[in-house]
């Protein structure tokens, strides 16, 4: 089960965005704690942390809900070891960051792997979401991730 992962989260300094996705996640809750309990957070910035030993050191990452995808690949993408895989759960214009991002994709060295749109909920209550699986091809540049003031003026 997920418990049995060897996991690493991040979290910006001082927040507690881990433990409120948790809380907003009842189905989660439980595997979700026992990873923040036993592989506690680690505190910076992605754009600092992915200069670390941290680089290159994952097989996968993800993130819901940080960044518009060009800058949330810009982000996640330098963590992953080749070969490796970024999971993105975006909203209802998953497809069109998707699109919007072919750039990024090609400057991180990324390759689409699978998509999919669904909806959570039922009738007028329904949202659409969109899944995104992208495969890391080779080494991320040195040159990323850029700053995050400039990450958001030029995204990729």
């Amino acid at each position: 089960g997920l418990e049995e992962l060897n996991e690493t989260l991040m979290d910006a300094p001082q927040t507690d965005a881990i433990i409120a996705a948790c809380e907003t996640l009842p189905f989660m809750a439980d595997k979700r704690l026992i990873i923040v309990r036993e592989h506690p957070a680690l505190t910076g910035r992605a754009e600092e942390l992915a200069r670390t030993e941290h680089r290159d050191a994952y097989d996968v990452a993800t993130a819901r809900a940080v960044a518009a995808l060009p800058t949330l690949l810009e982000l996640c993408v330098p963590f992953i070891r080749e070969g490796g895989l970024f999971l993105g759960l975006k909203g209802r214009s998953a497809m069109q960051e998707l699109e919007a991002s072919r750039h990024a994709i090609g400057e991180l060295k990324c390759k689409v792997r699978f998509t999919k749109e669904y909806e959570i909920g039922e009738g007028d209550a329904a949202q659409a979401r969109g899944i995104l699986l992208l495969e890391k091809l080779a080494p991320t540049p040195a040159t990323y991730p850029r700053a995050y003031a400039r990450m958001k003026s030029r995204p990729l």
